[in-house]
């Protein structure tokens, strides 16, 4: 059983994690109980840690009506009735800058209580339930980028407008306040002041 990358780090890692049962099964659809370990990205195996050579990859536990096991395992390509999350690295464009502002969009894995930025594809994803909606959950906000950082007498800055925009959002998932401790995460001064021309080149 190979893992979907070579390499995690420990933050990507939850291990020692136990199961009672009715939590997870194997993709053979055979009820897990016992000690497991879950990925950011989602994967599940048996085991408190990875063993390449022991460890079995599980997948959400849910009660199959008759004659649909023995359907899916008679299909070879059908291992899990849902596609996996994607991690994202989110990256600030140009456009982003002149806009003021970006979309982020955000996953809350309900098992290990943590959060994931992703892209649209894969919030769409979830919404549409082509991901396990019983393993996540999922927001999207307006995160404001550039202007001024703190209100003045015109306009509010961009931390009291994200501070606004992760309260609207810790509505559905407490664990976003925690996850967007930094409002001015991503800030750019877009606005630069023309040096003074101590050469008189401009005469």
């Amino acid at each position: 059983m190979a893992r979907r990358k070579l390499k995690y780090t420990k933050d990507e890692i939850t291990n020692n994690l136990y199961t009672a049962g009715e939590e997870w099964m194997t993709t053979e659809y055979q009820e897990y109980v016992g000690l497991y370990h879950q990925y950011s990205t989602g994967e599940v195996y048996t085991l408190a840690q990875w063993n390449p050579q022991k460890s079995i990859e599980l997948i959400p536990y849910r009660i199959l009506p008759p004659g649909n096991k023995t359907y899916q395992l008679l299909k070879e390509d059908l291992t899990t009735l849902y596609e996996t999350l994607e991690p994202y690295r989110l990256e600030i464009s140009n456009e982003n800058r002149k806009t003021g502002y970006i979309t982020r969009y955000l996953a809350y894995n309900i098992v290990i209580k943590k959060i994931i930025e992703i892209d649209k594809e894969t919030y769409d994803k979830i919404q549409k339930k082509k991901i396990d909606p019983n393993l996540y959950e999922s927001i999207s906000l307006r995160w404001y980028i550039t202007g001024e950082l703190n209100d003045n007498d015109l306009t509010k800055g961009i931390l009291t407008k994200n501070k606004k925009e992760r309260t609207i959002a810790s509505r559905k998932i407490p664990a976003v306040v925690k996850y967007l401790n930094n409002l001015s995460e991503y800030y750019t001064d877009v606005t630069y002041t023309v040096p003074k021309d101590i050469n008189n080149l401009d005469n």
